[in-house]
C-alpha cells in the first residue's frame, strides 16, 4: 500500500509538470502578505484622506462665510480642491495596482507583477511627487494673497518662514522617510518572492 501512495504521488508530480503546473506556493509568506496589506493600507488611506480633505476646502470656499473680496483667492481654494483629488485618484489606482496582484499565480509570474508594480512606481514617483508639491504650493501661495493683504510686514514674513520650513520638511524629510519606507516593503515582497522562487 505504501508503494502505491509513493507511485502515486510521484505520478501526480509528473503530472504537474507535464501540465505546466509545477509545484508552487499557495500564496505570499506570511511576512509579504502583511507588507502587501500595508501598502494597500498606505495607499487606501491616503486617498481617502485627500478627497476628504478636498470636500472640505470645496466645502469651506462655496459654504463658508469668509466674505473674500479677490477672485483669486476662490480660485485658490478650488485649485487646492482639484490637487488633493488628483492625488486622491493617483493613490486610488495605485491601491487597484497592488490588490490585482494575484498570489495565487506561480512565484515567477507573481515575482514578475510586482517588479512591473515597482518599477511603474518609481516612475510615477520622479514626476508625482514635484507637480503635487508645485501645484499645492502655487494654490497656496495665491490663498495668502489676501490673507496677507494688509498685515504687518514682520508677521507676513515670520508666517511664511514657518510655513516654508514646514513644507520643506514634510517633502523632503516627512515624504522621503514615508518613501523610503514603503520602498522597502516592496523590496521585502520581491526578495521573499526571489527566494520562493529559487526554492521551486
Amino acid at each position: 500500500m505504501q508503494d502505491f501512495d509513493a507511485l502515486k504521488e510521484m505520478w501526480d508530480k509528473a503530472d504537474d509538470k507535464n501540465t505546466g503546473n509545477a509545484p508552487r506556493a499557495t500564496g505570499l509568506s506570511s511576512m509579504s502578505k502583511s507588507h502587501k496589506q500595508k501598502l494597500e493600507r498606505q495607499q487606501i488611506g491616503a486617498s481617502i484622506m485627500l478627497c476628504i480633505t478636498g470636500f472640505v476646502i470645496l466645502a469651506m470656499a462655496l459654504f463658508g462665510n469668509f466674505r473674500f473680496e479677490w477672485m483669486i483667492t476662490y480660485i485658490a481654494m478650488f485649485m487646492m480642491t482639484a490637487v488633493c483629488w488628483a492625488q486622491s485618484v493617483i493613490l486610488f489606482f495605485n491601491w487597484k495596482k497592488i490588490r490585482s496582484i494575484d498570489e495565487t499565480h506561480p512565484p515567477r509570474q507573481h515575482l514578475q507583477e510586482w517588479e512591473t508594480y515597482y518599477a511603474f512606481r518609481k516612475k510615477q514617483l520622479k514626476w508625482n511627487g514635484p507637480l503635487y508639491f508645485i501645484a499645492l504650493n502655487l494654490a497656496m501661495g495665491m490663498y495668502f494673497i489676501e490673507i496677507f493683504r494688509g498685515r504687518p510686514v514682520m508677521n507676513i514674513i515670520i508666517f511664511v518662514a514657518v510655513y516654508v520650513a514646514w513644507m520643506l520638511f514634510a517633502y523632503l524629510y516627512l515624504g522621503k522617510k514615508n518613501l523610503r519606507k514603503e520602498e522597502s516593503q516592496l523590496m521585502a515582497i520581491i526578495q521573499n518572492l526571489k527566494a520562493l522562487e529559487e526554492q521551486f
